[in-house]
């Protein structure tokens, strides 16, 4: 076998090797290859404290975990409001929903975690009243 004969075995291998991928249906980090179908799995897994070296490349899931993340923002941000109207809330449930919040903007570009601190010391005052 000559060289360019087995340089074109090598390439073909390689193709072949690329388009047997079985396709995962469901989260994938690019990083390290952890594999889940559940988003809660994912998002816990990119949102470590010490997360592994996950590249922020806002694909499906990290766009799902952002979604997430603005849709649970905007019901503190709507719990809050009615908390310095005076009206009932659920401090447990806002308290959780402050958590996740935090956890969630980890991923988030614009998050900033001084706006958490403000949240918890509203709701501190609301509850010494």
């Amino acid at each position: 076998m000559s060289d360019s004969e087995s340089e074109i075995l090598e390439e073909k291998t390689e193709v072949i090797s690329n388009n047997d991928k079985p396709k995962f249906n469901g989260y994938t980090c690019d990083r390290c290859g952890y594999q889940t179908k559940k988003l809660k799995s994912f998002i816990t897994h990119i949102t470590r404290k010490v997360p592994c070296d996950t590249v922020k490349n806002y694909d499906y899931g990290v766009m799902k975990a952002l979604e997430k993340y603005q849709n649970r923002s905007l019901t503190v941000l709507d719990m809050i409001d009615k908390l310095e109207n005076n009206e009932e809330v659920d401090i447990k449930k806002l308290n959780k929903y402050v958590d996740e919040v935090e956890r969630l903007g980890r991923i988030n570009p614009s998050f900033n975690p001084n706006d958490i601190n403000e949240i918890r010391e509203i709701i501190k005052s609301k509850n010494k009243e």
